[in-house]
């Protein structure tokens, strides 16, 4: 398995360093998908000479929706490079060109000119990459997709227009593997400006070379439990909790005989997964505490941001308001300090539904302000949806009706595909 993934993530590099093309198709399903994410993350830690925009944002309407919310992902990823080069006394970037949010222009060329525009950001010469990677997470509307990238992919539907940095962006495109849309028509039309890149990382070809590297008995102990956690992953991904249960008791006894306590942080979240899953909340929130107990000392921040969180839901699940409101409060410190705004949110949300529960209606009503201001910003649009329903049905059992309505009219203006805008 990590053989097979090792050539994949070779070929994206080998794709960024290279001068010939400047857009790679890759053919994936949902589940290959988060591979992909993974290694994208990966290839961004090990090349600092290039930058790297992730962008999952899934596609749900039309192409103008799709777009809004790709630059509006790419401001949030930008902004905060920005505040700390005008806090070290650098000038402040320039704004995004006014085409970006003008609705008279086309989603293709609103989307290259904001790429474009963060190409022109990145210093140093054209060798020092920007790699963006269109992944969307789902591709329910394909011919929106299709229509978004227009201007984007090399000899597209549109003309394309030489800005100054262009030659430097390296684009990496997911196709839907269950149902493609762009290979289709890139070979149609006979396109040699991109490339095609079509791996197989379903899980049954991925546990198959798992079983044969397993197999090997010159496969070093280390190696075999990284092959086990990825099969653990995929037993839960799959319903195969008892397998999932089994592979993790063997892991955390390897990794406490190890000392490798991250790790037996690791295995405990995902313990805790798999107990929730079948309904053991209680018994899930303790493994989630005593894995977060472990975290903390690690100072592995990721997981304890991932851990907090966890316990925080399921004490909410539990009706433990107190202890879910503390748990969630460190879930959104920690993801305040990696610039996680999606847990951000997410816990924010969560502790609003925390206080309602106990009837502290002005401590929800601000918490879920807080949630939606950060996914304005972030332009995380099914989040905000989700707070902004609470919040207008809130305003009506108080009957406020003003701020019920203001709450309306947004969520009508986010769920229609607008723009996200601050309220005015």
């Amino acid at each position: 398995m990590f053989s097979r993934l090792k050539e994949v993530q070779d070929v994206l590099a080998d794709f960024v360093h290279q001068d010939r093309y400047q857009a790679l198709v890759v053919r994936a399903t949902n589940v290959e998908l988060i591979y992909l994410l993974k290694m994208v993350e990966t290839l961004d830690q090990r090349e600092p000479a290039h930058v790297f925009g992730l962008f999952p944002q899934p596609v749900t309407g039309d192409a103008a929706a799709y777009v809004s919310s790709t630059l509006a992902a790419l401001r949030s990823q930008l902004e905060p490079v920005n505040q700390l080069r005008v806090a070290d006394g650098q000038p402040a970037w320039p704004a995004f060109p006014a085409e970006c949010d003008d609705p008279r222009v086309s989603p293709a060329r609103r989307l290259r000119a904001g790429i474009a525009h963060a190409a022109g950001l990145v210093p140093g010469g054209l060798e020092h990459r920007l790699v963006i990677s269109l992944f969307p997470q789902s591709v329910e509307k394909p011919a929106s997709y299709a229509e978004a990238l227009g201007a984007v992919l090399p000899n597209g539907a549109l003309p394309e227009v030489a800005e100054p940095a262009w030659p430097r962006v390296r684009l990496i495109v997911r196709d839907d593997g269950a149902a493609p849309v762009l290979i289709p028509a890139l070979r149609r039309m006979k396109n040699p400006a991109v490339l095609v890149y079509e791996p197989e990382l379903s899980p049954p070809a991925l546990m198959d070379a798992m079983a044969r590297e397993v197999a090997d008995p010159t496969t070093p102990e280390p190696k075999r439990m990284q092959m086990l956690t990825e099969l653990a992953a995929l037993d839960y991904a799959y319903g195969r909790l008892d397998e999932a249960v089994a592979k993790y008791q063997v892991l955390y006894d390897y990794y406490r005989r190890s000392e490798a306590p991250l790790m037996q942080a690791f295995v405990l979240q995902g313990v805790g997964d798999v107990l929730r899953r079948i309904g053991r909340v209680p018994l899930a929130r303790e493994r989630y505490g005593q894995g977060l107990t472990l975290a903390i000392d690690t100072k592995g921040l990721p997981l304890i941001m991932s851990l907090a969180f966890s316990a925080g839901d399921t004490s909410l699940q539990l009706q433990q308001y107190k202890d879910a409101e503390e748990h969630l409060e460190i879930a959104r410190k920690v993801a305040v300090s990696l610039r996680n705004h999606p847990v951000e949110a997410d816990a924010l949300e969560k502790t609003g539904d925390a206080r309602i529960a106990q009837k502290l209606l002005g401590e929800a009503m601000a918490s879920w302000r807080a949630a939606a201001d950060v996914c304005r910003k972030a332009g995380y649009r099914e989040r905000l949806a989700s707070v902004l329903e609470k919040m207008s049905k809130t305003f009506g059992s108080a009957r406020m009706a003003a701020d019920q309505r203001a709450c309306d009219v947004e969520l009508a203006a986010v769920r229609s595909g607008a723009p996200i805008k601050a309220p005015a």
